[in-house]
């Protein structure tokens, strides 16, 4: 759901998934440091702006998408396509995590769970269906918006273990 930020302050924004502690009873408050700030679209957020926000999965809770941390790992650019009754999200892949993208995957774009579209060269898709237009704010992206981005951390945790076996055994991938 989106919720307005409270503050104008940085270390008092709620955050586009970004994974912090709740700490007071009217407004929202979180400790935030400069990798955070590098990596996320953060510092262009103003007072006014929506941000996504989702309650952590407790162990034990039932699991009804895709898991993801809250770990940003990038900004990327995107812009809204709407044609044929179809409102499609278009993302520049960033340098150094487009591997890790592939159709009927997933990744979280500003703290949404969404499964990718198409795979291009430079871009991939994200088509929003009704209940992710109607709870959260990716409806307002507008041309070259600054989106978080994060990619399934198994996946990229999967092609770090195989880089390593493969070296160790001699082979170049």
């Amino acid at each position: 759901m989106t919720h307005p930020i409270l503050e104008p302050l940085v270390t008092q924004i709620p955050v586009n998934v970004l994974s912090r502690k709740l700490i007071e009873e009217e407004k929202i408050t979180f400790d935030v440091i400069k990798e955070t700030l590098n990596s996320s679209n953060l510092s262009s957020l103003n007072k006014m702006s929506e941000v996504n926000m989702e309650r952590s999965l407790k162990l034990g809770d039932e699991v009804g998408g895709h898991i993801l941390s809250g770990h940003v790992c990038c900004e990327c650019e995107a812009s809204l396509k709407k044609k044929g009754g179809e409102m499609e999200i278009v993302v520049k892949k960033p340098e150094g995590w487009g591997e890790f993208i592939f159709p009927k995957g997933y990744v979280a774009l500003n703290g949404v769970s969404l499964t990718v579209g198409k795979v291009t060269e430079d871009e991939f898709s994200i088509f929003l269906i009704p209940e992710t237009i109607e709870s959260t704010n990716l409806l307002s992206v507008e041309e070259g918006a600054r989106l978080n981005l994060e990619v399934d951390l198994n996946v990229v945790s999967l092609h770090e273990i195989e880089k390593k076996v493969l070296k160790r055994m001699g082979v170049q991938k």
